[in-house]
């Protein structure tokens, strides 16, 4: 062989490396793009994913702060229960159940019809009569 076959040769060798080189780097960049989305990660594993989201959830949510019990003696507990009868909180009025508040919105309703309706028949009186003018023509007709 001589030297100008050799290296096409080598020239075609690198070529085709080359090509190689940019397939798998193509290749790479597209594995790892997929690798970084979220979304492959759903479809491929959609019960892990829901394992994932709630143990983030449970992680992030705020913790419920302990209670704290506190022991009384019996002295103390008839103290408090002596000066809680002499201020008793005021009574609250017993609820009207669901026949007393549909009554109580028909009401209002009601109400506010009635007065729309005078309003609106007082407030057109005055616009539709003259009162203190000398009829016209017009208006005696």
């Amino acid at each position: 062989m001589n030297a100008s076959a050799e290296g096409d040769l080598l020239q075609a060798r690198m070529q085709r490396i080359r090509n190689r080189v940019d397939a798998n780097a193509g290749e790479l960049f597209e594995d790892a793009q997929r690798l970084l989305d979220w979304h492959h990660y759903l479809n491929r594993f959609p019960w892990a994913s829901v394992g994932v989201a709630a143990a983030i959830g449970f992680w992030f949510a705020p913790r419920r702060k302990a209670t704290r019990t506190v022991k009384l003696a019996e002295s103390s507990i008839d103290e408090l229960v002596r000066k809680e009868a002499l201020q008793q909180p005021p009574a609250i009025p017993p609820s009207t159940g669901l026949v007393g508040t549909v009554a109580s919105l028909a009401t209002s309703a009601l109400v506010r019809a009635a007065s729309a309706y005078l309003m609106h028949r007082f407030l057109e009186v005055p616009a539709t009569q003259n009162f203190g003018a000398k009829p016209t023509q017009e208006s005696r007709r």
